[in-house]
């Protein structure tokens, strides 16, 4: 059994042959996937996925490039989203200096937040 923990199926890039692109990995042996929802149009997309198929899931949460965004509101709607049952785990989430989109103090306060 193959399954991809961490695929961007719900990337810009997937809109016009996402399809294609999920029945090219079934093809290929890939019994399950695990899409990332990390910011609120990201999570939406998931979400959407995991309904259209039957062995595809989700993953929410969100990631510290956006926490400049994050908003109260986005933790309960993770929360509520985490008792769905094609969400299988909670993230992406953490501390990314990489980018500096983000404050560090900004980025823990939401990690803090996602793992309590």
């Amino acid at each position: 059994m193959l399954v991809d923990t961490h695929v961007h199926l719900n990337a810009r890039q997937f809109m016009e042959d996402r399809d294609e692109v999920i029945q090219r990995a079934f093809d290929a042996g890939v019994t399950r996937m695990v899409v990332v929802g990390f910011d609120e149009e990201t999570i939406r997309l998931a979400m959407e996925i995991t309904e259209q198929y039957e062995d595809i899931y989700a993953a929410v949460g969100w990631h510290p490039v956006d926490a400049i965004d994050y908003k109260d509101e986005h933790l309960e709607w993770i929360e509520e989203l985490s008792k769905h049952p094609k969400v299988v785990a909670i993230g992406e989430m953490g501390l990314d200096y990489h980018w500096d989109t983000s404050p560090k103090d900004v980025q823990a306060e939401v990690f803090r937040k996602q793992i309590r």
